[in-house]
């Protein structure tokens, strides 16, 4: 029995022995058990970074939506997104933003992001940023008090509204820059610099820079500029100061200083200016007998003080100008005036300049058929129709005076009967004279109709009157057009904005000319599917043109143009918006991609949008930068050490290449061939590119 249990239990040994693994397999076995840990944690950490990726990739996708169509994509975003800082930047860089973006000022937003600089500064850079131009909110409310002190925003504000100028620090009214801005680039400036502190208002030079502000005269109801209100009190007393300001503008005088507004010289250089400044000269000064300066009584006898414009009158008794001047402004009768001046023909010619209905009428009959008192009544602008045919009957002599005949058609051509009967008496042959038909027709382009045909046929002439009257097509036959395609096209070199919305004054048939369809094409013009010949589709250099103005126009080339892409290359770089209209095909060609990247950033947004390939542009990105910093290091480290003297002891053997100017420059030319170096050319190509896919976070 014993024996029995003995050979059991040795066999229960050995078996478990047998089961039992070895040292050296329990270690393996926790090797294999570890690796299994580590490889889930290897598992886990990607598929986390995947999923960060895929997050950062996500993100990409909608910033880059936002800036390209910010409308739709705001719509899908949820309240939190939204509320995120760098949706709202790319949303703001796009084309058009997102109503809710419009009521930014409102409590839409919370304040943190209202306050935000960059959110702020990304709004107010915007065209379409109206707020300042409307009676809906005040200034301050618009801007932020956290950032009244921060000079590049205040700088944006200003220019976008000068009404900005309220909300700025103390510091920054006394900031020049700021000034400048408000100059520079606000149409409401005026009445904002006196917020200013008196030293900026002090420098002279910043001052002066007013007079070419479009503002600053309809703020006063005058024809010129009064500067000088806004110039600080020490520059009011400022004799070379006033005195620049009144030469420039009379009326500067209401601002000078009371001691200047009685100095002689200021006063009249004033008046010489604008005889209104005498209203603001101080009246004792003008009885102590001013007025004896003659600029200063040309203006005297323009105001309403009839006592003091008798003495200027007698004072200066002689003067055809000032005598003139008083008759229109003080309303004196011509028997008034003294007999010798009632037949002075140089005296009646200036007065007639003044009123002429006033003195015409007042003419003795001798004056009447006088032939330069006939001449200056046709002269001027404002003799009515009547009053030209009194001059025709009165003054026969007119109507054989080349002169007389010149003046009434630059003045009068419009009265058609008196030019009938003119053209019917005088010798003077209105329709075929070059320079009176030139004069005809610029003033009333259906004149073109009575031109001779001598003239028709005059090459110089019609190409003249191109220049001076382009709305004459109206009136040119289609054939003389089909006939003279030089006269279209210069006319379309010299008047492009009036020509480009006078389209159906040209001759149909004349677009089959090719030279007039590029001088259209360069002013803007568009293509015209209707007129112009299917061939043109094919022509490289007129689709190049069209497409430089308008985008839609690159429709328009043929399919074989669209498939060049050489010729797709030159259009991206003329207008890089195209890349929508590309074939996909040929949108990824490395070369196409750096002419539209480097021109245009919106170009990324497309790409991202179109066909969320983010990591083809990143391969790009890089391999644009490896060539950057190629070129850098081969310029800035290589080219140094080959230009270093040979004779010099030096480590590297760079130098042993430098034996003379030409040898060097072959071997820089070979070394950069060989390495696939870029040409200096296409540096700011590569440099655009750069910064374009760095501000897309590329």
């Amino acid at each position: 029995m014993a024996a029995t249990l003995a050979t059991i239990s040795s066999h229960t040994v050995g078996a478990f022995n047998s089961l039992s693994p070895s040292l050296k397999e329990l270690e393996q076995f926790e090797e294999r058990g570890r690796r299994i840990l580590e490889c889930e944690i290897k598992v886990r950490h990607w598929k986390e970074k995947l999923a960060c990726l895929m997050k950062e990739q996500e993100r990409y996708y909608r910033l880059a939506r936002l800036r390209r169509s910010a409308e739709l994509e705001w719509l899908q975003l949820s309240h939190v997104e939204k509320m995120k800082k760098e949706n709202i930047i790319a949303a703001f860089q796009s084309d058009k933003i997102p109503a809710g973006l419009h009521r930014f000022v409102e409590d839409d937003f919370p304040l943190h992001i209202r306050s935000d600089r960059e959110i702020f500064l990304a709004r107010v850079r915007r065209k379409d940023f109206g707020y300042f131009d409307t009676l809906r909110y005040s200034i301050r409310s618009l801007i932020p008090p956290a950032l009244h002190g921060d000079k590049e925003v205040m700088l944006e504000c200003v220019q976008r509204n000068a009404r900005a100028v309220e909300c700025l620090t103390d510091d920054l009214k006394d900031d020049k820059d700021m000034f400048r801005a408000v100059l520079k680039t606000s149409p409401l400036a005026p009445k904002f610099l006196l917020l200013f502190s008196e030293e900026v208002r002090s420098d002279p030079v910043l001052v002066l820079q007013l007079f070419h502000h479009p503002d600053v005269s309809p703020s006063h109801g005058k024809p010129k500029t009064q500067v000088m209100r806004y110039a600080s009190q020490r520059l009011r007393g400022d004799y070379d100061f006033v005195l620049q300001c009144v030469q420039k503008s009379g009326l500067n005088l209401r601002h000078a200083s009371d001691n200047l507004r009685r100095d002689p010289r200021i006063v009249a250089a004033a008046c010489a200016e604008n005889r209104e400044a005498i209203a603001h000269c101080l009246p004792e000064a003008i009885v102590d007998g001013m007025w004896e300066h003659i600029d200063i009584a040309k203006a005297v006898v323009t105001q309403p003080d009839l006592d003091l414009a008798m003495k200027c009158m007698e004072r200066y008794n002689g003067n055809h100008e000032i005598l003139s001047l008083a008759l229109f402004h003080l309303e004196i009768e011509w028997d008034m005036l003294p007999e010798e001046l009632q037949s002075n023909v140089d005296f009646i010619l200036r007065a007639i300049k003044l009123q002429p209905e006033k003195v015409w009428y007042s003419l003795s009959k001798e004056m009447r058929d006088e032939l330069r008192v006939g001449s200056e009544m046709l002269k001027n602008k404002s003799c009515t129709e009547e009053m030209i045919w009194d001059v025709i009957e009165e003054c026969p002599d007119v109507l054989f005076s080349r002169e007389c005949v010149k003046a009434f058609l630059m003045n009068h051509s419009h009265l058609t009967s008196a030019l009938e009967y003119i053209s019917g008496i005088t010798d003077v042959n209105i329709w075929n004279d070059r320079e009176m038909m030139l004069v005809a027709i610029s003033q009333n382009h259906w004149h073109w109709d009575g031109c001779s045909e001598v003239l028709r046929q005059d090459r110089d002439f019609m190409l003249e009157l191109a220049e001076k009257c382009p709305s004459v097509f109206v009136c040119v036959e289609d054939e003389y057009q089909m006939q003279h395609p030089e006269m279209v096209i210069r006319a379309l070199q010299k008047h492009p904005e009036y020509l480009k919305e006078r389209f159906d004054d040209f001759c149909p048939e004349l677009w089959e000319n090719r030279k007039v369809v590029m001088a259209w094409l360069e002013i803007g013009g568009g293509w015209s599917e209707h007129f112009f010949p299917e061939e043109f589709s094919n022509d490289e250099e007129l689709i190049l043109m069209a497409i430089q103005h308008q985008l839609e126009d690159i429709g328009m080339a043929s399919d074989e143009l669209l498939e060049d892409e050489l010729f797709i290359s030159k259009a991206l770089a003329v207008n890089a918006s195209i890349i929508e209209r590309v074939n996909p095909i040929l949108i990824w060609e490395e070369d196409l991609l750096m002419v539209a990247i480097s021109k245009d950033a919106h170009c990324i947004g497309y790409f991202l949008e179109e066909f969320e390939d983010t990591g083809t542009l990143v391969s790009f990105a890089q391999k644009v930068r490896h060539k950057l910093r190629e070129y850098w290091t081969f310029h800035n480290d290589v080219l140094p050490s080959m230009r270093a003297s040979s004779k010099e002891q030096n480590d590297c053997f760079l130098p042993m290449l430098n034996q003379g100017p030409a040898t060097l420059a072959t071997y820089i030319d070979k070394i950069s061939s060989y390495v696939g170096m870029m040409d200096e050319g296409e540096i700011p190509t590569y440099i655009a590119a750069s910064n374009h896919l760095a501000s897309w976070g590329l």
